[in-house]
């Protein structure tokens, strides 16, 4: 007998699939959340950018603009005059003073003794002589101090493709055959490339010019005299630079310590990586990484860091290029902890030691 199905109508209700209402629960409230995160970051850009926490912006849109992969963290929520007045507030306020370079006597080295006989056999000089290195510490920062006596081991390398492509530190190092060194001058990068090669300012190198920056006619000045003594200048133009006699410099800033006191008076107050190089009255180098921008060190103010260079005995000392590039490189290693996620950043110049001989 054939079955005859009963009409639609008659039919019992479909039910529900309990798996659908759940995904649909599942995503209603996904949404609600992804909406309710998406309002609290709104306000929380609107109280961190233009709220009562200055301080808590400024901090930010310092550490963002010291970058140049972040600076979107400023930029994207503060007008242009907004971020140059915080820019502007952080620089340090400098007291003026001309260096005296006659009250740096270095000290002769000592005579050679006189050479091995044929029958005697001859000992290598250890190339690492002459430097030591120690860390230094402080409320909520650390960084490496290296102090090298004789002065005319120190110098100033570039990048093999200056003008192109910066380089690691350690590349520079070992490059030149040196066994030590710091990062020394900034770099430009207007488009983005931020590959370190075009050098800010003015390089000198072997006591001559190998790039100088379009349109500037006067320079800051860190580097060193024919006579091994550190020369920290302000605005000093192509000819004047010719006339202090520079075997090797670039420009960067600001002085720290002129004549043994420091030229910071206030301001600068942003916590970074720092790094600066300065010179004892004996004419010992001191070449000083701080880190910064971690849990185990948020680095340091520019009046600290002169604080620094004095209690070890600086008598002239200069900031030089910080943030990511900070990084300070000796006995075939990297012994600071840069703040760059990749590590070493690439560099277009280098102050550093040479071996002992």
């Amino acid at each position: 007998m054939r079955r005859v199905s009963p009409p639609p109508s008659a039919r019992p209700p479909a039910r529900r699939r309990p798996r659908h209402r759940a995904l649909r629960i599942v995503g209603r409230v996904g949404y609600t959340l992804v909406l309710q995160i998406v309002c609290l970051s709104l306000a929380a850009i609107v109280v961190i950018y233009h709220g009562p926490f200055t301080k808590l912006r400024d901090t930010i849109v310092l550490q963002a603009m010291g970058t140049n992969s972040q600076q979107y963290w400023a930029t994207a929520f503060l007008s242009a005059d907004e971020v140059n007045a915080i820019l502007e507030r952080a620089q340090p306020k400098l007291t003026d003073a001309t260096q005296d370079t006659s009250s740096i006597q270095i000290a002769s080295p000592p005579a050679s003794p006189p050479a091995p006989s044929s029958s005697s056999s001859s000992k290598r000089v250890n190339p690492l002589s002459g430097v030591t290195v120690t860390t230094v510490t402080g409320n909520g920062y650390q960084g490496k101090l290296m102090a090298i006596s004789d002065p005319s081991r120190v110098t100033l390398a570039v990048s093999p493709n200056l003008g192109h492509s910066g380089s690691r530190l350690s590349t520079i190092v070992t490059g030149e055959g040196a066994v030590g060194g710091i990062n020394a001058g900034g770099f430009l990068d207007d488009n983005f490339i931020q590959n370190g090669g075009l050098p800010g300012g003015i390089v000198i190198s072997n006591g001559t010019i190998v790039s100088q920056q379009k349109g500037q006619t006067s320079f800051d000045i860190i580097g060193f005299n024919t006579k091994n003594v550190l020369i920290v200048a302000r605005s000093m133009t192509p000819a004047q630079i010719k006339q202090a006699n520079l075997r090797c410099g670039v420009s960067f800033g600001p002085p720290l310590v002129v004549n043994g006191k420091s030229l910071v008076v206030s301001g600068g107050t942003n916590l970074e990586p720092r790094t600066a190089i300065g010179q004892r009255k004996d004419g010992t180098v001191l070449l000083l990484v701080i880190d910064g921008r971690q849990s185990s060190s948020a680095g340091v103010t520019y009046q600290t860091i002169a604080t620094i260079m004095l209690k070890n005995g600086a008598y002239n000392a200069a900031n030089l290029d910080g943030g990511s590039s900070t990084t300070m490189y000796w006995n075939g290693s990297v012994i600071n902890s840069p703040s760059d996620l990749l590590g070493e950043r690439s560099i277009p110049t280098a102050f550093v030691v040479m071996p002992a001989s």
